[in-house]
């Protein structure tokens, strides 16, 4: 069981002495740091997993630059991943809805997922203008190996910070959070 450390200290930023003003008590704030710090502890080890085990073969370029991702393949594109072999059929709308990503997100990841190779769209036998999500051999041979070792690896990052005890809760507490916000709609009161 991993232990939290005796004392995280403070970040860089705040031994520089930056304000952080308002954003210093907003959830907002604080989760979009966190998310972009996992982003950033994924984007190597996925990359060092594809120097071990090809997925893709090419580069994907984006916008007139070789993007830096294993065989094209993105930390962004993990969520679809896992909802699909989790899901199997999923439609796009229900694949945005999930993964909280607009249309074009969606299509746009589909798309790279399937010149992977790693993703099967196949249209709705019952309504031909819907088609549906599924992992491929190569997808499922991926999610089984790289994307589990990875995902592993980085669970074991976070517990090794917090404590197995204190991820539970963030978890936790995170999934109250979005519970919270999709029961309400995410509307936000007037100020009447």
């Amino acid at each position: 069981m991993a232990e939290p450390p005796e004392e995280l200290g403070q970040t860089d930023l705040e031994k520089e002495a930056i304000e952080f003003g308002e954003l210093q008590d907003s959830v907002a704030f604080h989760l979009r740091v966190v998310y972009e710090a996992c982003v950033d502890d994924l984007r190597p080890r996925l990359r060092d997993a594809h120097v071990e085990e090809e997925i893709g073969g090419q580069a994907v370029e984006k916008r007139g630059r070789a993007s830096s991702r294993a065989g094209g393949l993105d930390v962004n594109h993990l969520s679809f991943l896992a909802l699909i072999l989790a899901n199997p059929g999923m439609t796009q709308r229900e694949l945005g809805k999930a993964a909280v990503r607009d249309k074009s997100s969606v299509t746009i990841a589909l798309k790279e997922l399937e010149e992977l190779g790693l993703v099967e769209r196949v249209r709705d036998a019952r309504d031909r203008r819907y088609y549906r999500s599924y992992l491929s051999d190569k997808g499922r041979a991926f999610c089984d190996g790289t994307f589990k070792r990875v995902l592993d690896q980085h669970k074991r990052r976070v517990a090794s910070m917090l404590g197995d005890e204190e991820t539970g809760q963030l978890l936790g507490l995170l999934k109250r959070l979005r519970a919270a916000f999709d029961a309400s709609s995410i509307e936000a009161p007037s100020d009447k």
